[in-house]
């Protein structure tokens, strides 16, 4: 279960960080941001040192110097060179891009988003970040030391693109949108769940359907999750009459896959219809047939210790 919630997780903050990506390539000029989230960006965070080597996402971890050199050699002004300070002060001056083995997910994610729309709309690009990213990505491996000023100053750089992102977006989460600390899947999508709606999440039709998903499978675990199915073959078709349509029945009544009340042994039309469904949902090829594969993945574990 905590891989269909962690994947549920991540295509929520997917969802999220990518909409209205058009905000970001706004003319650094252009004043869009509202007086609530200019006052969140600049407001004072304290260093987090909640945050260690062995809770954090990254593996390496600036001197806080590091980051005033930047600012001073960058000559940015005091609302960004405040941001830049509450960022890394919010992780505990953990890198947010990079890690020992390259760059990170969020890295890469966040770096395609930019590269991709660059070139669509009018924003004056920082072509010496511009070509050290497309360089690092092309690598196939790559070691990241924390004292490499050039990895340095290219974590500080997409960072200030970041925070040029976030306010243009007027996005008051913006320390929540790139992971500084693991935490456990069933805690995180707790507070997803528990958290208000705001003009931004209710106006989000993808991400209020994932959130309902999420809430589902949620209620799910925290009953325990389903029942391993055993199969018995290697395939079962419509008509057949055998023990194991009955756990599947069942199994699709929790997901809301199969809504008949029924839980006989029979294999019947409204089984076939609901196991297509599933089928197609997972990828498969809708053949109405249980087979194995698709019993293998019905059978991701539904537990939250797993």
């Amino acid at each position: 279960m905590k891989k269909i919630i962690g994947g549920a997780l991540i295509i929520c903050f997917l969802i999220t960080s990518c909409d209205n990506m058009g905000g970001f390539f706004k003319s650094e000029s252009a004043n869009n941001t509202t007086d609530s989230v200019n006052a969140t960006m600049s407001a004072v965070v304290v260093r987090d040192l909640s945050i260690t080597p062995a809770n954090a996402y990254s593996d390496l971890f600036l001197d806080s110097t590091a980051v005033e050199q930047y600012i001073q050699q960058e000559n940015l002004n005091d609302t960004l060179a405040r941001d830049l300070r509450n960022f890394y002060n919010s992780r505990n001056f953990q890198f947010a891009w990079f890690a020992t083995q390259g760059v990170t997910e969020q890295g890469r994610n966040f770096w395609n988003l930019y590269d991709s729309n660059i070139d669509s709309v009018n924003y004056k690009a920082d072509a010496a970040l511009d070509k050290q990213l497309d360089t690092l990505l092309s690598v196939d491996s790559l070691t990241i030391t924390a004292n490499d000023t050039a990895f340095i100053k290219t974590e500080l750089g997409l960072t200030k693109e970041f925070i040029k992102y976030a306010k243009n977006n007027k996005r008051t989460d913006w320390k929540q949108m790139v992971p500084s600390k693991k935490l456990d899947v069933m805690q995180l999508a707790d507070s997803i769940i528990k958290q208000k709606d705001t003009p931004f999440y209710s106006g989000n039709i993808a991400y209020s359907k994932m959130r309902e998903q999420l809430k589902k499978y949620h209620a799910i675990a925290q009953k325990g999750g389903w029942k391993p199915i055993t199969l018995g073959s290697k395939s079962i078709k419509k008509g057949t009459s055998v023990p194991s349509v009955t756990q599947i029945k069942k199994r699709l009544q929790l997901t809301g896959d199969y809504n008949a009340i029924d839980t006989s042994t029979i294999f019947n039309d409204s089984l076939e219809l609901a196991i297509k469904s599933v089928q197609q949902r997972f990828g498969f090829n809708p053949t109405g047939i249980i087979t194995d594969t698709l019993i293998n993945s019905l059978n991701v574990s539904g537990s939250t210790t797993s």
